[in-house]
């Protein structure tokens, strides 16, 4: 079984507090965890897990995120040759865990706004 899977990344900052903090106010987190995050990176995992020949279309930034994201793929047994790594950043999500089990959750797409068709077609005529 094989799978390509179009991709974005994001390097996911999570961040639990019982409250969101009002304007000016500077509030202590319980717990902040960074973890891999992008659905099509969480796809291609899954994949590869589940025994398919996986590669992975993505881009990433020149970062430590970018060499994070690619680390992870490579240890997941993820074919990552078609990977962009582009100048600037990784792709970012802020995602807020209030106690009560709502979620606030913020991105910057950064180097996945730099995966374009251009570079599908390229990799993949």
């Amino acid at each position: 079984m094989k799978a390509l899977v179009l991709a974005s990344y994001n390097a996911t900052f999570v961040l639990r507090s019982s409250r969101h903090p009002v304007v000016g106010e500077t509030l202590r987190v319980n717990y902040m965890r960074i973890e891999h995050g992008g659905k099509g990176s969480n796809q291609a995992i899954g994949a590869s897990r589940m025994g398919a020949n996986t590669k992975i279309i993505a881009s990433v930034g020149n970062d430590q995120f970018g060499e994070m994201a690619i680390k992870r793929w490579r240890e997941e047994g993820i074919d990552v040759s078609d990977v962009k790594v582009t100048d600037g950043y990784t792709g970012y999500a802020f995602v807020f865990l209030m106690d009560d089990g709502n979620n606030y959750i913020y991105i910057s797409p950064n180097a996945n706004e730099k995966l374009d068709n251009e570079l599908i077609m390229e990799k993949n005529p």
